[in-house]
């Protein structure tokens, strides 16, 4: 079988599709996350066993407790004592990481995320741990110290096992003397180590290592423990939350009062949590990202910042993708010609066969991945001639073929089962030739007496070499798709630590699903499970408004800045028009940059039938004309820049429907603010700089931002020939939430001009 599986159809499959089925909370007896969890438990039991072994395990692990909170009804429920038993299976004792002990972790983990937690008893515990203040140690500091040691002289060992040249190119980028250099300076200066660290998360070959992520990892723990027992590092964190108070929080976090500080950020937390559960206001949600990430980042309250996380780290990403266009993908037609040489019953047998069939593509359901099965029924018929001691056998056959193999798709990437193929032959003897004519007879005594066996045979062999060409061609697409998603997909986000936490699919009949929850440790996911779409669609997207924030901060920090030459590059790589006010061609533009703020440069806000985009940055800069627009290194600004003001860009939709589909409206023109200036003056030398940053950012950001956005059809492509368009269809937002849906159309049917009968003569 020489037909090649769609080369475009399994890495398609992956990146396009999203969303799944939302949690319901349900009775105990109905819960499926309870009831696996009670049969690992059990099967834990019976392989520890009853003796003293067994025994040590059953109370090291909180079993009893366990048991006890598993006959309880949902609502009675002890939360803390699941987190706390959960804690035990999720420690560094020996033995955890086996299978027995893995499968009730896990399946304890699914159970307590589905628990319902009320808002009320989640305020009372974070008060309950006002009284709970544990200064930071000096062991725990020194602990953290030796493992950056560990950590980085094992990068060092790495990076030296090179050329000596490119150890140097490494140490340069990372600045990596500066960076050893400042980890001996005193608590207040290691705020400087943050600006330094950000190297290590860049999106550059290598820093996906586990090397790198060790390192850095171990350093930003460190550099936790030690600065937050510096009131500078506290005073720094709150205002990173709170940028407009001034007065007495501030002050209190100033103070050499570690306790006190403690105790306001608590305060603060339930506040939040409080104001939270009636607004979901993502500004409040962000703010309890950051105390909970403080309260994390020096191992405090574990309960309660595990408790937050489990009420707020719902998945912020869901869709599908119909079967539909999965399969618009697939050269459904299989017509091919292949050269037949085997031996069949001692046989030499050549020929032709021509395979003319269909090939599709079909959904499996499964909860726990995704999956689906690609089909090939048709039919070959063959032309052959057999060579057996000088006697000629001139035969055709009709062989019914039917082959699948099934592909499996998850966080990890692509990877199949073994192909199956059913081959069913039948096949009838035109003619035999021999010198003698006694020997054709016998030859056709024979040949129809082993007819049967033959075809047999010819059918296993055929299955076999089915399979096998299945096999082969998909291990080639496999690799082909694995390594564009780790390309372009997982190695930059790992390198970035911007990779999905939560990335989940599974399948049924008629779709394929996936769910996802970007979040970092420092934020906040969705609050609960997204609104219902109320419109039919080939594929569906339902984006909650932290996911804008939350990627954006993630993979903006290694490279916060902007510049008018990355603007003009983005779209000549997305094959977009450059508007005219942003082409660097042009004389009359000049040459400006911005860094994006390091929390939540881009936010969204998803509010009913209307959608506003928000730009945060500050550093605001413009350069002489004559500066090298080659050397994309934006040094030296003009007089008077970079400006540090702090600045918004905002644009707001309104969500319309149209006969065609949708389009998103500009309410106005962009907005340009800066939140810390009441007004910007006529005559201040400064203020005239900021009035020509707004002027400059609306002219381009009004260019960027259009007064009317059509979103584009999107074509799908299938072994080089068109496969259709998806045009969205429907466009909502409500709750937070944006929800869109596409539907397919068919190719376009391109007919050939027909000369006039003017031009024809």
């Amino acid at each position: 079988m020489q037909q090649r599986m769609p080369q475009r159809l399994i890495f398609r499959t992956f990146m396009a599709v999203v969303a799944v089925v939302c949690f319901a909370t349900q009775a105990q007896a109905q819960s499926p996350a309870r009831q696996q969890v009670a049969t690992n438990l059990q099967q834990l039991h019976n392989w520890v066993g009853e003796g003293a072994n067994g025994q040590r395990w059953r109370e090291y692990l909180l079993s009893d407790a366990l048991q006890t909170e598993l006959a309880k009804s949902p609502e009675q429920v002890d939360h803390g004592v699941l987190r706390a038993v959960l804690d035990q299976y999720r420690s560094d004792a020996s033995g955890l990481d086996r299978p027995m002990f893995v499968a009730v972790r896990e399946s304890l983990e699914r159970w307590l995320s589905e628990l319902p937690i009320s808002d009320a008893e989640l305020i009372e515990m974070v008060r309950d741990i006002a009284d709970d203040f544990q200064p930071v140690t000096q062991q725990e500091v020194a602990a953290a110290r030796a493992r950056v040691a560990a950590t980085r002289a094992e990068l060092e060992r790495f990076l030296s096992s090179g050329t000596q040249e490119n150890f140097e190119r490494w140490k340069a980028f990372l600045e990596w003397d500066d960076l050893l250099g400042r980890l001996d300076a005193e608590p207040q200066e290691m705020l400087k180590l943050r600006s330094l660290d950000r190297h290590l998360y860049a999106n550059v070959t290598g820093t996906e290592g586990r090397r790198f992520r060790a390192f850095r990892e171990s350093l930003d723990h460190y550099l936790d423990l030690v600065q937050t027992r510096t009131p500078a590092w506290q005073n720094y964190v709150y205002q990173q939350i709170f940028p407009t108070e001034k007065a007495a929080d501030s002050e209190l976090l100033a103070a050499d009062n570690p306790q006190a500080q403690y105790e306001q950020l608590v305060a603060r937390l339930a506040t939040e949590l409080s104001s939270y559960a009636e607004s979901n206001s993502s500004e409040v949600g962000w703010r309890i990202g950051r105390l909970v990430g403080l309260l994390d980042r020096v191992g405090r309250a574990p309960e309660v910042v595990a408790a937050v996380r489990e009420r707020y780290w719902k998945p912020n990403f869901f869709g599908r993708v119909s079967e539909r266009v999965l399969n618009a993908g697939v050269d459904n037609q299989v017509r091919e010609v292949t050269p037949v040489h085997d031996n069949i019953l001692g046989t030499s047998v050549h020929g032709t066969a021509v395979l003319s069939g269909f090939l599709k593509l079909d959904l499996v359901p499964s909860d726990d991945t995704g999956r689906f099965a690609i089909r090939l029924s048709g039919v070959a018929h063959s032309d052959t001639v057999g060579y057996n001691r000088g006697v000629q056998i001139f035969s055709t056959g009709v062989s019914q073929i039917n082959a699948s193999k099934q592909v499996i798709v998850d966080a990890n990437g692509l990877r199949s089962t073994a192909a199956v193929a059913r081959v069913c032959t039948d096949t009838t003897i035109n003619c035999i030739s021999a010198k003698l004519r006694i020997v054709e007879r016998i030859a056709w005594k024979r040949a129809g007496a082993q007819k049967g066996a033959a075809e047999q045979v010819a059918a296993r062999k055929a299955e076999v070499r089915t399979a096998n060409r299945m096999n082969e061609q998909a291990a080639e697409l496999l690799a082909d798709a694995n390594r564009r998603f780790e390309e372009k997909f997982r190695t930059p986000l790992v390198r970035m630590a911007a990779y999905p936490r939560l990335l989940e699919t599974s399948s049924s009949d008629d779709y394929l699903y996936v769910r996802a929850m970007s979040v970092n440790d420092d934020q906040l996911a969705a609050p609960g499970a997204p609104p219902v779409i109320e419109t039919s669609g080939d594929v569906t997207a339902q984006v909650h408004e932290s996911l804008v924030g939350n990627v954006s901060e993630m993979v903006t920090n290694p490279d916060p800045m902007v510049t008018a030459h990355k603007i003009e590059k983005s779209y000549q790589d997305a094959k977009r028009e450059v508007p005219e006010e942003l082409r660097m061609d042009n004389a009359e533009n000049e040459l400006w940059s911005f860094n994006f703020l390091p929390t939540r440069p881009v936010r969204a806000e998803f509010a009913p039938g209307q959608i506003t985009v928000a730009i945060y940055a500050t550093d605001f800069a413009v350069y002489d004309d004559d500066f090298d627009t080659d050397a994309d290194n934006y040094q030296t600004p003009r007089e008077g820049f970079p400006l540090r003001d702090e600045f918004l860009i905002s644009a707001q939709y309104n969500v319309e429907q149209t006969a065609d589909g949708v389009q998103f409206v500009r309410q106005g023109e962009v907005s340009v603010e800066f939140p810390n200036r009441q007004r910007i003056g006529l005559f201040n030398p400064r203020d005239a700089l900021l009035r020509v940053a707004q002027s400059t950012l609306k002219k381009k950001f009004n260019a960027m931002f259009k007064e009317i956005v059509n979103p584009e059809d999107i074509p799908l492509q299938g072994q080089g020939r068109d496969a259709g368009r998806l045009r969205m269809r429907s466009a909502d937002s409500r709750q937070g939430w944006l929800l869109l849906t596409w539907e397919l159309l068919p190719p376009e049917v391109k007919t050939a001009a027909v000369a006039s009968p003017a031009s024809a003569q």
